[in-house]
């Protein structure tokens, strides 16, 4: 999916950028590092995956 290719790059940035863990990002939104970074790598692109990464993006702020 193109779309979230472009969302998991600017999660990535904003993770390298604020030196952010998965394991932290995960904390904030209730998951787990695993399937955060499967989620934000993209090595895992199913439903949930991509509710992931909408959740991320907005606790982050990441527009």
């Amino acid at each position: 999916m193109p779309e979230t290719a472009i969302l998991r790059e600017k999660i990535l940035e904003y993770k390298e950028e604020n030196d952010l863990s998965y394991r932290t990002m995960a904390l904030v939104i209730g998951s787990n590092k695993q399937e955060v970074y499967y989620a934000v790598t993209g090595k895992r692109t199913t439903k949930k995956s991509n509710l992931l990464l909408t959740k991320l993006l907005k606790a982050y702020g990441i527009s």
